[in-house]
């Protein structure tokens, strides 16, 4: 299956039309009840929390400075309930300044400004709070001890403007750079100098936000209430709906299901074996949409019985030792031609995935739908010839004058044997679907053997170790804004056995070039999408003909609500941006 551009960006527009405004006025929508599996919450300081709950609650208590527009992914000048109102770059690509708006305020009234920032940004570089917010953000930290991050200075132009400078030009620095902002005069109070203080206190809130809620009660192990604040300016109706904001803790997410099948919570997520059921019944109202993440197989590239870095210590280009197979592209090739993908997304995924043939997804801005790799044995099978395994009288391919002869003579006649590995206590379905694509290659006349391995002690240790043949993943969630930029996951730097994200050993010097190009304003219009377009364009056709993922499937995914639900306007970078309007009462209540 293939989804046109053009249909998802049609999806976008019917989308974004506005809301109509009910009956209901402000605080009269009902009660907003969701739920989380993953355990308390634990902080609603911004600066210093790491779970998932922790998000979901500052998410609804503080703004961030650069908006995430829920229809396309970008980051967007003016957006809904973010700070930012503008930002450029200057001709080097390394400094960037940021205008705010001049309109917004704390819910006690003060005035929110780059004071509000610089204190936000300077708490992370103290390196007195937990976390790794800070040194993800900065280059170097206060104490000069070596952060990782891109910013090397930040400050305060006027209340309304201030600038970034950062260590190289990068069109995507922007997001390693933490952009939640609290109000300073309530925290400086609250904890001085000594910022530490905050992480005895992680889930300490001092009566002031800037957002549709406020107010966090926590009921440990039971649940996190909110009330809406009525002052908050940027709702869609001109005042927030609901009257509340509930999130229960439950104990996993089939009861988080079960619980809104019995009407108890107001939003959830579907199970795919559940969609089409769901999708059907008058019940519940239901959106389908792209997850930002995708299936693959890694192919390693190089040999596993000698795993390399990229470069030496001294900083000295490593030429890898090839995989004695997979180091040929057109082996790769064969193998993704050899695959029926649609077969697989029908059988064990109940249709709920896109074909692929790179890490661009349908949703992003760079896909080019040209690039899918058919379903088509006889050219795997020409493939293989030509790269020297043939078939001769056995059921096996054998190696007759194959690439890695010219690293070893004694390797002719080989033959064609690859371990493709596996987790174990992976569901049916999912055996499934790794069965068929290693019987898929069976059938071109490849000797391949199905390994299930334990994550945590042989699985990630081989894949990290880079000690494997091929191997499967999923990339659950790409970075926010949508952005192209696949550095470390392609390029040499990310080569770095048992630390590094490029696990195949990928090499190609003319990606790395892109890649940075593509990063660079200067290069690129000052980062804009029209600018960088054409590297990225470049980059795709390239991983698409070398293959260093089988890239597999884009999973869809599904949001439901009840069918009582008014004012659901879902986007595909978000289900619940516009839940400020939502009126969740029930017939008869």
């Amino acid at each position: 299956m293939k989804l046109s551009r053009f249909i998802i960006v049609g999806l976008i527009l019917l989308l974004a039309l506005p809301v109509m405004a009910q009956e209901e006025g402000a605080g009269e929508g009902g009660t907003i009840v969701q739920t989380y599996s993953s355990g308390d919450p634990a902080a609603f300081i911004p600066l210093i929390y790491v779970d998932a709950a922790s998000s979901d609650m500052v998410s609804r208590l503080y703004l961030t400075v650069f908006g995430i527009d829920s229809f396309t992914g970008l980051r967007t000048p003016g957006y809904k309930g973010t700070l930012a109102t503008g930002w450029e770059y200057d001709e080097t690509g390394t400094v960037l300044t940021v205008t705010i708006r001049d309109d917004a305020y704390w819910s006690d009234g003060v005035q929110i400004t780059t004071v509000d920032v610089m204190w936000s940004l300077d708490a992370l570089r103290s390196g007195q709070l937990d976390g790794a917010r800070g040194v993800s953000t900065w280059d170097v930290m206060d104490d000069g001890t070596e952060g990782s991050g891109p910013l090397i200075d930040a400050y305060a132009v006027d209340d309304f403007t201030y600038v970034m400078e950062f260590k190289e030009p990068d069109c995507i620095a922007l997001q390693d750079v933490f952009s939640y902002v609290v109000p300073a005069h309530i925290f400086d109070e609250a904890f001085g100098d000594d910022l530490s203080l905050m992480n005895e206190d992680p889930q300490f809130f001092g009566g002031v936000s800037w957002a549709v809620w406020t107010d966090p009660e926590l009921i440990p192990g039971d649940r996190v209430n909110f009330v809406p604040d009525q002052a908050f300016p940027d709702t869609q109706l001109g005042y927030v709906s609901p009257e509340a904001l509930v999130f229960l803790s439950v104990p996993d997410q089939d009861i988080e299901f079960e619980m809104f099948l019995a009407g108890d919570s107001t939003i959830s997520g579907v199970p795919g074996d559940r969609q089409s059921e769901i999708e059907a019944n008058d019940a519940y109202q239901t959106y389908r949409y792209m997850q930002n993440g995708f299936n693959f197989a890694v192919f390693n590239v190089a040999n596993p019985d000698n795993p390399q870095g990229a470069y030496d210590e001294d900083g000295n280009y490593i030429e890898q030792d090839p995989h004695p197979v997979l180091g040929d592209k057109l082996v790769r090739q064969a193998l993704v031609y050899a695959v029926d993908m649609d077969a697989i997304i029908e059988n064990t995924m109940g249709g709920n995935a896109v074909n692929i043939g790179t890490y661009a997804l349908p949703l992003h801005w760079h896909y080019d739908d040209s690039l899918i790799y058919p379903f088509d044995q006889d050219m795997a099978g020409e493939l293989l010839d030509e790269a020297g395994w043939v078939l001769e009288d056995g059921d096996y391919r054998v190696c007759r004058g194959c690439a890695y002869t010219a690293m070893d003579a004694d390797f002719e006649g080989t033959e064609m044997t690859l371990t493709f590995s596996t987790t174990t206590g992976a569901s049916d379905l999912i055996n499934q679907r790794f069965e068929f694509m290693a019987q898929s290659w069976r059938d071109i006349g490849v000797n391949i053997t199905i390994e299930p391995m334990d994550w945590s002690t042989a699985y990630f240790p081989a894949l990290m170790g880079q000690t494997f043949d091929i191997m499967t993943l999923q990339w659950s969630s790409l970075g926010l804004p949508v952005d192209p930029d696949a550095t470390g996951l392609f390029t040499t730097d990310g080569d770095i056995p048992d630390v590094g994200w490029n696990f195949g050993s990928y090499h190609n010097l003319e990606l790395d070039q892109i890649y940075l190009d593509g990063r660079n304003p200067a290069l690129t219009d000052g980062c804009t999408v029209e600018g960088r377009l054409p590297y990225y364009q470049r980059a795709s056709q390239i991983l698409f003909e070398e293959v260093p993922y089988m890239f597999m499937t884009a999973p869809l995914r599904m949001s439901a609500v009840q069918a009582y639900h008014e004012n659901w306007n879902p986007a595909p970078f978000s289900r619940t941006w516009d839940e400020d309007a939502w009126v969740t009462i029930a017939p008869g209540d």
